[in-house]
């Protein structure tokens, strides 16, 4: 610069910065909307349960859980972010519906993985270990990056499901 300091970011890059974070604004709003309804849910059950009101709900724990739907949008537009040009609009759009709805879908993954019918369900907890390392390291070196694994776990193992419980169904409506 003038004064004789280095700086990182030019003018432009910081505009550009800006102007995506400015379209990310929706997205943003979003994950606000949803952390403060899953914590009102969460606070709302707390005190249920402290107050001994359990007939107003199900002592059934509350799981998170994705939609085939909402794990199809997010591979898509996952797909839509990997190939299409970054300053377009459909970019902006498909990088707004990722960040939607990766909470859910990476909430799902990692419940699919390390709880229900993963690999603890199967018996073999020495598996684990190797999941807990690569977890750790993801999250060391990109949270960003754990949290798509997690996702991308979470939506194969969903549609998977969704496909044999389709084919199951179509193979025992034939015969």
């Amino acid at each position: 610069g003038e004064d004789g300091i280095m700086y990182v970011y030019t003018e432009k890059d910081v505009q550009g910065i800006i102007q995506s974070m400015v379209l990310l604004l929706p997205a943003m709003a979003v994950l606000a909307c949803q952390l403060f309804a899953y914590l009102t849910a969460k606070i709302y059950r707390l005190l249920v349960l402290s107050l001994h009101a359990d007939f107003l709900f199900d002592r059934e724990k509350w799981s998170l859980t994705a939609s085939v739907p909402a794990y199809i949008v997010f591979v898509v537009s996952y797909l839509f972010t990997l190939f299409s040009s970054q300053s377009s609009i459909i970019s902006y759009a498909a990088i707004n519906l990722l960040y939607i709805f990766l909470p859910v879908t990476a909430a799902g993954g990692f419940h699919g993985m390390f709880l229900t019918g993963g690999v603890q369900s199967r018996g073999r907890a020495k598996n684990r270990v190797p999941l807990i390392v690569l977890c750790a390291v993801l999250f060391m070196l990109s949270p960003i990056s754990l949290f798509i694994l997690l996702s991308f776990f979470g939506a194969f193992r969903t549609l998977g499901a969704a496909l044999r419980s389709w084919l199951k169904k179509r193979g025992g409506s034939d015969t």
